[in-house]
This record gives structure tokens, sequence and C-alpha cells, in this order.
């Protein structure tokens, strides 16, 4: 019924130091974003760069400006669960600014080597649609 959305959790069962609130907030993470497919990426002119995220057993999941500001923020989390985190689609980022927040968490989670990258301006101004976004909501 929604392709882009995992809402099928009955199959997850949480174990060991994962039970509890750490269980409940994977759920809600895993319900709160979606995975980013091919046919976007590729629109956005970012799929050789997601291919070699992907290839690093990593995947590329989106959220609302909300839960995008909450997860992005949780690097550990991002680290566990193997996800690099993008803003939906909906928010209308250009492709200069969506790949400017996948490279800066990438290289946040270690998966692209720290460089220096030119893509600040772009960076401010995701960030400041992001905000506006959230404002709207």
């Amino acid at each position: 019924m929604y392709p882009d959305i995992n809402h099928d959790f009955r199959h997850h069962r949480v174990t060991g130091p994962e039970r509890g609130f750490c269980g409940l907030a994977h759920v809600v993470f895993r319900f709160t974003t979606s995975p980013v497919r091919m046919p976007r990426l590729t629109r956005l002119g970012i799929a050789e760069l997601a291919a070699d995220i992907r290839a690093e057993g990593w995947t590329i999941r989106s959220a609302g400006p909300r839960w995008f500001t909450v997860w992005s923020q949780d690097t550990e989390r991002l680290r566990r669960e193997r996800v690099v985190l993008v803003p939906a689609d909906w928010i209308g980022l250009t492709e200069t600014e969506m790949l400017a927040i996948l490279l800066t968490h990438a290289q946040r989670l270690g998966l692209l080597a720290t460089r220096q990258i030119d893509t600040l301006a772009a960076l401010d101004s995701a960030r400041a649609k992001l905000w506006r976004a959230i404002q709207r909501a």
C-alpha cells in the first residue's frame, strides 16, 4: 500500500540490550523514516555516491523535517542501524543541497574521508529550508 514506507514490524524481535526504550526507539526510527529508492537518487544526481555508501553495507533513509532533525543528531543510532539519513523529498531541497547533507552525514559517520567540501553555502541553505518546513508544520 505504501511502497516507500516500512510499516511491517510483526517479525521484529528485540533481544538483549536493545529491549525496552532502545527497542522502542528502533521501532519509532523505522516507522518515522523510509528507504530512499534508486530513482530518487538518480533524479537527484547522487546515485554514484549512494552506490558507494550501499556497497559498504549501509542504507539511505529519509525523514520529514522534524524527524530528520531528531534522528540526524543521534550519530550512534545511525551507526548502529547503518543508516545515512537525508531529508524527505517533499521538503524541496536542490541537488546541491541534498548532496551537501549526504556528504556531511556520510563524513560524520566515517563512511567518507574527512575532507574540505565546498558545499557550505548549500548546507546552510538546506538547513534554512528544513527550519522553514518545521515552522510550517
